[in-house]
């Protein structure tokens, strides 16, 4: 009774009006002082785990813990450290105190009281998170000394989920403070929270989106609260590839949630200037990694909706800060432009750019400035790719090879040959060129496609955008053919040691902007295969029938039971070219060329294999016939066509 009558007589002292006044003292030192001793005198002796801790001793622990938070932070904010040994003198009874005030805002919330006081819950609450922001946001010392504490790491990641969780936003978005510091400072401790959370990265970003889509979905959006989020996207782990902000990239909610914090802050009315710029500064630090290592289904996202207008209307904040001019020359000098080359991305860039013409956005941008030169370059880019789609679409420049080597025949009109349906590479010019093919090595080929396809799960390139980017090589190929021809003598004069005079093919990085041109030596191997020489074993399918597939594609063959390759077989692709499309190169002569096209799909770049025949067709500008060969036929006019076989693709 005696101890109990003590804690009474404490709290009916004002303990509150004690700890307001000594906030409102402009000696913030002297202050955090006499709150540590005010806790060593009437905290300290009392463990919060007795009988003895009734709920006045848990008001006051409250209310002096709600004191010292506020003070430290002003201290330490001042850069004065000066607190930091007393924080962690008393922080085993700190962190008793907190625990037993974690616990019983716990049993408030989740208890079936219907006297539940949400007012009483948010204050404890309050007190815990407070507390913990200004020991842990500014000290490193502290912050290692607070997060090896057991069970630490458990709460902090449980409130955080709580405030996710919690359908009627009583408690805020503070606790991401209390994530960032941890996730920034050590990989150690990000993994922790992954386990904690799920498991795997991903579940760590998905609850970080989910608290930003409620922040901004709330009555009252805590803006100052959306950075600390911001920041834990950018941590790393122990584990290389278990990073946060490449789980961040490969979320196909990341664009969308970023692109919506960047539209709520541009219209932000409170005069954070500074606040404003460092967040949507982060915003496009993220839309830059989710582009960049997200790949083809992240740029899409981006284009579809509104990252382009949102960053033009954010561009005045932009302007005096030397990181941003970074981070806006790899996404639109670089990371965006070089998607160009797939052609509905080229399209949603046309449809955007009409709408930001139409919005007149571009006149907020401020001339001069860092944002500004990117964009001009940015849109520079975009006019020159739009200009080609339009030239391919008024006179394309590239036919289909036939895929069976044998063969070779070039397409006359467009949309004659047929496209095998399993890999998407080989066109055929009719069934019986599908079947020699097949027989010989494309049925490993196409497998091979097709297993890899499965394995990064890339976008499939359909029937119009491979068509897209025949005719963009194409007109790459005879634009830079005297560059092409140039750095062939470089190699060969760099290269004269070789015993004979070797074949070359050509690389076109479209991943580089602008585009990349180098050559390489093709070397070929030696082709052996085990399987049956007989062709009629490929005359029929199973069943008998010799139908093309619905979409009018040749089916790929799927025979499971008429042997098996030799396991060596599978080398004989050196650089995506086969033995016999080997031979056809060194029969071909000049007339056959061979190309390895590199586009951006994923972080790692989709490489695909072609071979180029330069031809002339004669061109009828009444009927629109072609035909190969010389100038026969009075009237026509000769065009240069290239036609293009793809044979390969990783």
């Amino acid at each position: 009774m005696h101890r109990h009558g003590k804690v009474h007589e404490l709290y009916d002292r004002g303990i509150g009006k004690v700890v307001f006044t000594l906030l409102k003292t402009s000696d913030k030192n002297e202050c955090s002082r006499q709150l540590f001793r005010l806790w060593i005198e009437k905290i300290l002796p009392n463990a919060p785990a007795e009988e003895l801790a009734a709920q006045k001793m848990l008001e006051t622990a409250q209310v002096i813990l709600h004191g010292i938070g506020i003070a430290t932070s002003d201290v330490l904010l001042n850069g004065d450290l000066t607190t930091v040994p007393d924080v962690i003198t008393l922080w085993p009874s700190l962190w008793n105190w907190i625990q037993f005030l974690h616990a019983a805002h716990t049993e408030l919330r989740t208890g079936s009281d219907p006297t539940f006081d949400i007012a009483a819950a948010r204050q404890r609450y309050g007190a815990v998170v407070r507390a913990l922001m200004s020991f842990t946001g500014f000290s490193s010392e502290l912050l290692h000394t607070i997060a090896e504490t057991p069970g630490y790491i458990s709460m902090v990641t449980s409130l955080w989920i709580e405030e996710v969780r919690d359908p009627h936003r009583h408690f805020g978005f503070t606790v991401s403070n209390l994530i960032a510091p941890l996730v920034s400072e050590c990989a150690h401790w990000t993994d922790r929270i992954i386990a904690i959370c799920g498991g795997k990265p991903i579940d760590v970003v998905t609850l970080c989106l989910e608290h930003i889509t409620a922040n901004l979905q709330s009555t009252e959006p805590d803006y100052m609260s959306l950075r600390p989020d911001l920041v834990i996207f950018l941590s790393g782990s122990e584990d290389p590839g278990a990073s946060l902000h490449r789980a961040f990239a490969s979320s196909s909610k990341s664009i969308p949630v970023i692109t919506e914090v960047m539209s709520r802050l541009v219209s932000w009315s409170e005069p954070f200037a500074k606040v404003q710029t460092a967040q949507l500064e982060l915003c496009a630090m993220m839309l830059s990694f989710s582009i960049t290592l997200g790949g083809f289904d992240r740029v899409i996202e981006a284009m579809k909706g509104d990252m382009l207008p949102v960053l033009v209307k954010s561009s005045p904040f932009f302007g005096p800060l030397t990181g941003s001019r970074c981070i806006f020359s790899i996404l639109l000098r670089h990371a965006l432009p070089a998607y160009f080359v797939h052609r509905p991305i080229l399209s949603l860039a046309e449809r955007t750019f009409r709408k930001i013409e139409s919005l007149d956005l571009e006149s907020r941008i401020i001339h001069g400035k860092s944002f500004a030169k990117c964009w001009s370059k940015f849109r520079e880019l975009a006019e020159l790719w739009m200009k080609t789609k339009r030239d391919i679409k008024s006179r394309p420049q590239s036919r289909f090879i036939c895929g069976n080597p044998e063969c070779g025949q070039l397409e006359y009109y467009e949309g004659e040959f047929m496209r095998c349906s399993g890999c998407g590479l080989q066109y055929y010019c009719r069934k019986i060129c599908q079947k020699q093919h097949w027989k010989r090595n494309h049925r490993q080929l196409c497998k091979d496609v097709q297993e890899r396809h499965r394995a990064i799960k890339p976008v499939a390139i359909q029937n119009s955008d491979l068509k897209f980017l025949s005719n963009v090589l194409a007109s790459d190929f005879l634009k830079h053919g005297n560059h092409i021809d140039t750095i062939k003598e470089e190699f060969l004069k760099a290269n004269a040691n070789f015993e004979t005079d070797p074949h070359l093919f050509i690389i076109f990085d479209y991943t580089a902007v602008p585009l990349k041109l180098s050559i390489k030596a093709l070397t070929p191997l030696a082709f052996s295969h085990t399987r049956d020489e007989d062709e009629s074993a490929y005359d029929e399918d199973e069943d008998g029938s010799n139908d093309d597939d619905q979409e009018g594609n040749y089916e790929p063959y799927t025979d499971e039971t008429d042997g098996e390759f030799n396991q060596n077989a599978l080398d004989v692709y050196d650089e995506g070219i086969s033995e016999e499309w080997h031979g056809a190169l060194r029969d071909g002569g000049e007339a056959m060329v061979a190309v390895r096209v590199i586009v951006p799909r994923e972080e790692v770049p989709q490489v695909m294999t072609a071979l180029l025949r330069p031809v002339e067709l004669e061109v009828c500008p009444t009927d629109n016939e072609h035909a190969l060969g010389d100038d026969r036929i009075s009237g026509k006019e000769k065009e240069k066509w290239v036609g293009v076989c793809w044979i390969h693709s990783t």
